[in-house]
């Protein structure tokens, strides 16, 4: 029950309880925040399976933010396969291998394959538990423009007509094709970048 003797007094109380409900609602909305959290981290995770009292600190690092330190038989293992899936892989290597081998650069292998994922899934690193909805694919197919890509679903879908083309070239032109433009450097940064501006 409230008592007031004037309209001043009765402002007074009015915006000590808005700011009570409101400072309330702040530790409730964080309260629920972190209940949702838990709850969204142990559907991921299985605490059991994976004992974290056991986990090294790089481990449990991983499995909050994804694996990070990946090499083409990493990425490989999380791809759907198909009938074109060897050259898409000796593609990838082939940028893999160059960006290791070059010493004047501070973008290597690692790195290479970090932008990749980020293109095709939207995240630079691969969850712990891997992609078992949607697998990564990258395949060929008939669309009206060179690439097609959907995040969402980890697709990225290659122009028919560009693999046509890679085939009939000669093997030693073959690195110069527009299907390794398409993997290089340049061209992901500019999806990348194509993405955060949208």
């Amino acid at each position: 029950e409230l008592e007031y003797n004037n309209l001043q007094d009765l402002k007074k109380i009015e915006s000590i309880n808005i700011k009570k409900i409101y400072l309330d609602n702040k530790i409730y909305n964080k309260i629920i925040f972190y209940k949702q959290f838990k709850i969204g981290f142990k559907k991921i995770l299985d605490i059991n399976k994976y004992k974290f009292y056991r986990l090294s600190l790089k481990s449990i690092n991983e499995i909050i933010y994804g694996i990070d330190d990946i090499n083409p038989n990493i990425l490989f293992k999380y791809m759907l396969s198909n009938d074109n899936i060897n050259i898409i892989k000796e593609i990838i290597s082939y940028y893999y291998d160059f960006y290791n081998n070059n010493p004047d650069d501070k973008f290597n292998g690692n790195e290479y394959l970090k932008l990749l994922l980020r293109v095709i899934t939207s995240n630079s690193t691969i969850p712990i538990n891997g992609y078992n909805k949607y697998p990564i694919s990258i395949k060929f197919t008939n669309i009206n423009k060179p690439i097609s890509i959907h995040t969402c679903y980890n697709q990225f879908f290659i122009n028919k007509d560009i693999l046509c083309n890679y085939k009939k070239m000669n093997e030693s032109n073959k690195n110069n094709s527009e299907l390794y433009l398409l993997f290089s450097k340049n061209t992901l940064n500019n999806l990348v970048n194509d993405f955060s501006n949208v």
